[in-house]
């Protein structure tokens, strides 16, 4: 994706260079016509529809984008689709015993927990061999 960023930086600097020269160079004549002209008006008029003619030109003799996707002229003219969306509905699965219960454990669940060995936080430093032959 870096590489198409670069290669739009590139086209877009290319572009406002070419604008940059285009209107330095009709401002250039546009002075140039009336300074030294004796009708002005009828050569500027002139000057302005040979610049339209060369840019209707070139805009048809343009290469075309190979990045934009080709699409037909009249396109715009189609009403567009409706987006569907589909849902896929899952069903939730119920609580399981492994969760921990909502309500706060009993004297009896707590006995229990107790006598298990289960229940401990901290790991005995003994060796399991040495800690089933104590019991």
């Amino acid at each position: 994706m870096a590489q198409r960023r670069n290669e739009l930086a590139e086209r877009a600097v290319v572009i406002l260079a070419t604008s940059f020269v285009v209107m330095g160079g009709l401002g250039a004549s546009t002075f140039l016509i009336v300074v030294n002209s004796s009708d002005p008006t009828r050569t500027l008029i002139y000057f302005a529809i040979g610049c339209v003619v060369v840019g209707i030109l070139l805009w048809l003799l343009r290469e075309p984008d190979p990045l934009a996707p080709r699409a037909s002229v009249f396109t715009w003219f189609r009403r567009r689709n409706a987006t569907i969306h589909h849902y896929k509905l899952k069903v939730r699965k119920s609580r399981s015993s492994s969760e921990p219960p909502q309500q706060p454990p009993t004297a009896e669940r707590i006995r229990q927990i107790s006598q298990e060995a289960s229940g401990t936080w901290v790991p005995s430093k003994l060796p399991k061999k040495k800690r089933e032959t104590d019991d």
